[in-house]
This record gives structure tokens, sequence and C-alpha cells, in this order.
């Protein structure tokens, strides 16, 4: 077989890519008749499925260890007479397993696969994904789910954001109605753990405490000037650092086998601001708690992570003083969203730079759904991703930490393509720009599609018109987004106060918020621009829509992702089209709407049970349809009442 192999550059539809894959003529393909087989050779251990125990030693003499010493590392080989994987460790031979799970898928494909030798090692050691639970909950069982996703792209860390969705015995008040039972959340770890899944739990110990500080109970360990800050525990107060241990306690009994926890400590709003005005004692009291919070996990086992944020605003030579003060364990989450083309900034740099000579190892933590109904893939995640992985290549990081805010409400299903570039990038590293590759390899491996469609859909769609107001922070259109919630907060110095989300108060009035947006864009100067701007965005939405409807038809999988993202953008037709007829005042285009929007609302039922949280449901269409409808439907009122009798007549 090895005369017929050529290497290639890219495989054809494997995703992560293999570093090295040499692909024969002949095609690949399944054969029920073979059997597992697992034999021990000089240095490492085979996997083979071939007809017999003979043939699958014969696969293997064509394979040899990598040179790469990562313990992922593996060879393979893909022959008319079956397969087999090679490598030292075990964690190399899952790889081998993720591997030959999608041979046998595109195998399955018109286009099929051809025959094939691999040697395969990641580049970055750690490649992890964040699920932030807080706000947005998906279902345990499509969660369950997910878990294959990630071990599917080689993923191998789960950071997991509890917040208030973690069932504290000592706290009950704080956890939600939709937190996961014990039991279930065991069930959860353990299939993460079995996937080969590094597990890091993460409690914010010092800002984002809003879900804890709401409640009057704790009301005097508030931060802030007055003590009116719920988003932040008062620091220098042993009462604050006592209740935070006492969270981290229950956490940290329950993660026994993980070794890495990760304490937060990024966007303190208050303590921050005090920084700016150098405050005396400011960068103190915030080195001082973030130093007893890393002290308390490390003398239980943990290595500690800590969000860098707050580090690397300071002056250099304070940064470097603040760094010697914290112990040499904690790892540094370097944390920034921005993909300009000078990214990153001469201040990120230096401050890297620090971390390093201070002997701090670090992560890179892009964000993989920063968007509205799904992510900004083409101008911001996808380019983030790519650039944050080149920083962590570069400068020796540790890995990446791809992560996902549940405040975007932007569903883990429509983020599947930003996932799988994050993954394949982080496994095999490249300076090539862009990930067209890769979106191919992600169609053809989601969809069973020989075409980019879906994925030239997914990074056009996602699009939002910002108005900006005098409130501190953009409104958006065409639908409600979270940043929107500075128009019932009054602010967004009441907004960082109080915390990011209106869901955690439950007292969201979408309706109120609505009329407050419609008001700002109806005084804006670019009145006429942003009509302009929602009637183009609604036609190339429909445009998109237009380009999914036919491949209904073709996709061999992902049917239920498919029908999601095709709803998706049929909901962008319609929110364009409602906020232009309540601009205009147009009953005609607000019935119309009205109509339409009634339908769509009912669809979303069926659309989102395959993986949003039951409880979840009524207060996404609230956020999605609530303030629309009922304004559309006070402005068709009249149109209604006036078709009323000649319907009673035709009766």
């Amino acid at each position: 077989m090895g005369d017929e192999l050529k290497f290639i550059e890219e495989s054809t539809g494997l995703s992560p890519s293999p570093q090295r894959i040499e692909h024969g003529l002949e095609t690949w393909e399944w054969s029920s008749d073979w059997c597992f087989h697992e034999f021990a050779v000089k240095g490492g251990k085979v996997w083979g499925w071939a007809k017999s125990p003979e043939e699958a030693r014969g696969l293997a003499t064509g394979l040899s260890l990598t040179e790469n010493a990562s313990p992922e590392a593996y060879s393979a080989i893909f022959s008319k007479q079956g397969a087999a994987g090679l490598a030292r460790r075990s964690e190399g031979l899952n790889r081998f397993a993720d591997t030959l799970k999608q041979m046998r898928i595109l195998s399955s494909d018109p286009q099929q696969v051809p025959v094939c030798r691999i040697e395969d090692w990641p580049d970055l050691e750690i490649r992890g994904v964040h699920l932030d639970l807080k706000y947005y909950m998906h279902s345990l069982e499509y969660l369950m789910g997910w878990l294959d996703t990630l071990k599917d792209g080689k993923i191998n860390a789960l950071l997991l954001e509890y917040e208030d969705k973690f069932p504290f015995a000592g706290h009950s008040e704080v956890t939600s109605d939709h937190a996961m039972e014990k039991k279930q959340l065991t069930a959860f770890l353990e299939k993460a753990r079995r996937l080969g899944l590094r597990v890091i739990p993460m409690f914010p110990t010092l800002g984002h405490l809003e879900f804890v500080l709401r409640h009057d109970k704790f009301a005097p360990l508030r931060g802030g000037p007055n003590g009116d800050y719920f988003t932040e525990v008062r620091v220098g107060d042993p009462a604050g650092l006592k209740l935070v241990f006492s969270f981290l306690d229950e956490l940290l009994e329950f993660h026994g086998p993980d070794e890495w926890f990760h304490v937060g400590g990024d966007e303190p709003w208050f303590l921050k601001t005090r920084m700016r005005e150098d405050a005396p004692g400011t960068v103190e009291d915030y080195i001082a708690h973030m130093n007893e919070v890393c002290r308390h996990v490390m003398a239980r086992g943990k290595r500690p992570l800590i969000y860098d944020d707050v580090l690397r605003s300071l002056e250099p030579d304070l940064r470097r003083s603040s760094l010697l003060r914290l112990p040499r364990e904690a790892i540094l989450c370097v944390w920034d969203y921005g993909a300009s083309l000078n990214w990153p900034g001469k201040k990120l740099q230096e401050a890297v730079n620090d971390y390093c000579a201070a002997g701090n190892d670090f992560l890179g933590l892009p964000c993989f759904n920063w968007g509205s109904g799904l992510p900004f893939f083409r101008d911001y995640t996808i380019p983030n991703t790519l650039a944050m992985i080149n920083l962590a290549h570069s400068r020796g990081a540790l890995g990446v930490i791809h992560t996902g805010w549940a405040c975007f409400r932007v569903p883990l299903p429509l983020t599947d393509l930003g996932l799988a570039v994050a993954a394949a990038r982080s496994w095999k590293y490249s300076t090539v720009g862009n990930a067209k590759p890769i979106e191919n390899a992600f169609c053809r491996l989601a969809f069973g599609l020989g075409t980019r469609a879906v994925a030239d859909v997914l990074l056009h769609l996602a699009k939002q018109i910002e108005v900006h107001t005098p409130l501190g922070r953009p409104i958006s259109l065409p639908h409600f987004y979270y940043m929107d919630s500075v128009l019932q907060f009054g602010s967004h110095e009441e907004r960082m106060r109080l915390g990011s989300s209106l869901d955690l108060y439950g007292n969201a009035d979408y309706k109120g918020i609505m009329v407050k947006k419609l008001k700002f864009i109806r005084d804006s100067p670019h009145f006429g621009d942003i009509i302009h701007a929602l009637r183009n965005h609604r036609d190339e939405a429909q445009a998109l829509a237009d380009v999914l409807s036919p491949l209904g038809e073709e996709i061999r999988r992902g049917k239920e992702n498919f029908d999601l993202l095709s709803w998706m953008a049929n909901f962008k037709v319609h929110a364009c089209a409602r906020v232009v007829a309540l601009l205009e005042n147009d009953r005609a285009q607000a019935a119309s709407a009205l109509s339409v929007g009634r339908n769509l609302r009912q669809q979303m039922v069926r659309v989102f049970e395959f993986f949003l949280h039951e409880d979840e449901m009524e207060g996404e269409a609230e956020a999605l349809f609530g303030g629309e409808l009922a304004l559309l439907e006070e402005l068709a009122a009249p149109l209604a009442k006036k078709r009323q009798p000649a319907l009673v007549q035709a009766a």
C-alpha cells in the first residue's frame, strides 16, 4: 500500500486535519465484517479493526510511533483490509478513535474517502471550551450529546462556569430552579472525564457575584462606595472572603478528581474604576484578595486560573510588582475578543511578556459565540479565534480555552461552525488567515453536504445594526440583544452595578425596552440610514433563507441543527420587517409582520425543544417576540377592526 500513497497538505473532510496524511487512489469503506483487536507492541499499543487478529497485526506493521512525544500523538492506517492505530498512550488511541469515527461517517457519503496513512499530534497542549450555565440553560440531554461533539473535535478541556446552576447545599437560596440535581451533574462530569476532557470548575470570587449579592441576606458584603454594587464583594472584609470560601469549599469537594480550578477575578467594575482614578490601596486590595483565593484552592490540591484583565490594565511597573505577589502556580487567562488587523495591541503583548517573565503560565481565551441569534462568525469570532491561537502558539502558551457566554443567548447548536474552527486550528496550527478548508469539512461532517452553502449562510446571516445612545452602550437591531438592558437599567453604570442580565431579576420589560428603542431611533439623525440598513439586512436574510430551502432535501445528517438555522434565517427576515413597520407606523406591514411573528413563535417551540431547557422556553420566546408582537398588535388593531364587519358579512 505504501507505494500507492501520496502526501497531501489537507485531508479530505477530516476535522481537525491530521498533521501528516498520505492518500491512495482506492476508496476506503467500513466493513461490518471487521472486529476490534487490541495488542501491545514495543513502545505502545495498537487498536485495530479487521477480519482477524492476523490481519490487524499485518496492518500495524505499516505503522511506526510518531516522533512527537505528546500523549495524544498517534499514527493510523485505513486500508481495504481494515483500520489500525498505534500510540504510546491511551490518549493517543482515543484520538485515533475520533479520527476513525469521522472516517466511518465520511465513507458513507457519496463523496467517499480514500485509503490513507496518518501521523498526527496536537500543536497546543490544552484545547478547551467554556460552558457558561447562567442565564440560558440548555437541556441536560443536549449537553450530554454536546460532550461527544467536543471529543469529535479532539477538544480536551471543559471550563465549567456554574454561577447559580450548582446545587449549593449551604446557600440553597442562590441556586436556580433550572440547576441540575447533583446526580445529574455527577453523570455529566463522569462522562466528560471519561471522554478525556479535563474538567475545570469556575466560580467568580470578586466580580460577577450578583447572583449571590442580590439577596438581601448578603447585602452587608456588597462592594461599591455605599455598599450598593451587587456585582462584586467588598474587598478587604474578612466576612466577604469567608462567604466566597464557603461557596468554593462546596465546589472543591464536589470536584475532587479535577486538578485545576478557575477563580475568576475579572471585571470588578467598582474596583477597576477606583484603579483608573489611582485611588490608594485599590491594586493592593485586589492582589491581596486574589492571592487569598488562590492559596485557598491550592491548599485543596488545585491549580488556580485567574482572568488577566485587571493585571493587564495596570501600568507596567505596577503590574510586574503585583505579579510577584501572586503564586507562580497561578495560570493567567488572557482574554480579549479583538479581531482588528493590529491585534494584539502593544499593551496586551507587553502584559504577556510580563506574565512569562514572572514565571506564570498563561492560556489564550478567545470567544466563539459572541453574536445576536447566532455568532458573528465572519467579522468577529473566527478572526478572534485564529488570532488568539496564533498568539498562544507563538508565545508558548499552555493552550487555548474558547469562551462562550450565556448572556449572548446564542443556541449552542448554532456555534458548531465556530467550535469546529477552534478545535481544528488549536490541534493543527496554521498561519493561514482564513478557515475555508475547516468550514468545508464542517459542512460535510455535520450535514453530509458536498457544498459549503451552509457555512456561507452561517458566515453572512449574523449581522447587527447598532444605534448609539447617551446611556454608555449602543442599542441593537433587529431584535433584542443583551446590551439593550441599558434601556431598562437606565445607564451602563447602573447595569454594571446590578449585573449584566435582566434574566437574573426576572423582571424584564421587553415591551418597555422596545418602546424606548424605537424612540431613540426616531430621534436619531441617522433614521433614514437605519431604515435602509434594516431593509438591506431583511433582503440579505431572505436570500440566505432561500439558499437553505432546497438543501433540506439534500442533508444526510444534522437535521435538527439545519432546521434551527433555517428558522433563524426566517426569524431575521421577520425581525427586520417588524421593526420597519413599527418605525414607519405602517398598519398593513404591522398586520403582516404580526401574522408571521405568531407563526414563528409557535414554530420556535418545536425547533428549540431539542436543545433548550424546557423552563427557559417561555422566557426566550418573550425575549425574541414579546415586546415587538405586543406593539404590532396595538398598531394593527384599527386595521383588524375595519376588516371585522366584512368577515362577519362573508360568514
